[in-house]
C-alpha cells in the first residue's frame, strides 16, 4: 500500500551560530546607519538601514525553513514562505544519517544555511545507516552538495544518483531520514 504524499513535513530552525550572524548584521547596520547620520542625507540613512534589515530577514529565511518530502522529492521555502526549486526523488540513491560535531562543521561543509558548495565526504565511522539499507561512503575527498544546513550534530545526507549530493539539519533528523527513505522506496 502506497502512503498518501506528503509523506513528511519538517523544519530547520536557527542554532545560536545562525542567530549570531542575524545579530551581527542588524548591528552592524545599526552602527552604519548611526555613523551615516552624522554626515548623509536621511534618504541615505534609510536606504542602509533597509539593506541591513534586508541581509539580515535573508539570512533568517536560509535558516528558518519549511520542507516536505513527498513523491516529487524534497521541496524547501525559505522562511517557510518561499519555495525553492525542489531537491529531486528521481536524483536520490540512498539516505543516511550523518554525525558532524560543532568543531567541524564549518571546516567539513563550509558554513550554515541554505546553498551549493564543495563538501568533505564523510568517513564510514560519522554514517548511521537508516532502516535496512547500508551505509554509502564516496571515492572522492570532496564532492558538490546542495545544503540546508543550520546546526551541527546528526544530520541527513541523502546521496545522488549524479555528482550531486544533499545534506540538511531539520529539527527531528531520523523522522526526516525515515521519510525519505520511504519516498524513495516507494518511487521504486
Amino acid at each position: 500500500m502506497r502512503p498518501e504524499p506528503p509523506f513528511y513535513v519538517g523544519r530547520t530552525r536557527p542554532s545560536s551560530i545562525g542567530w549570531t550572524r542575524i545579530a551581527i548584521t542588524l548591528v552592524a547596520g545599526a552602527v552604519l546607519a548611526l555613523l551615516m547620520a552624522q554626515r548623509s542625507t536621511p534618504t541615505g540613512v534609510l536606504l542602509v538601514a533597509v539593506l541591513f534589515l534586508g541581509l539580515a530577514v535573508w539570512t533568517w529565511m536560509g535558516q528558518w525553513t519549511r520542507f516536505i518530502v513527498d513523491e516529487h522529492g524534497l521541496s524547501v521555502s525559505l522562511g517557510g514562505f518561499l519555495p525553492r526549486r525542489p531537491w529531486p526523488l528521481a536524483d536520490f540513491r540512498t539516505v543516511q544519517l550523518r554525525e558532524l560535531p560543532r568543531s567541524r562543521v564549518g571546516v567539513t561543509l563550509g558554513g550554515y544555511g541554505w546553498r551549493r558548495s564543495r563538501a568533505t565526504t564523510p568517513r564510514p565511522a560519522e554514517l548511521t545507516p537508516v532502516g535496512a539499507r547500508k551505509i554509502f561512503t564516496l571515492d572522492q575527498v570532496q564532492q558538490p552538495y546542495r545544503m540546508l544546513v543550520t546546526r551541527s550534530g546528526t544530520m541527513v545526507e541523502i546521496i545522488g544518483r549524479g555528482s550531486t549530493h544533499y545534506i540538511l539539519s531539520p529539527e527531528d533528523p531520523r523522522a526526516t531520514a525515515a521519510a525519505v527513505d520511504q519516498a524513495i522506496r516507494a518511487r521504486r
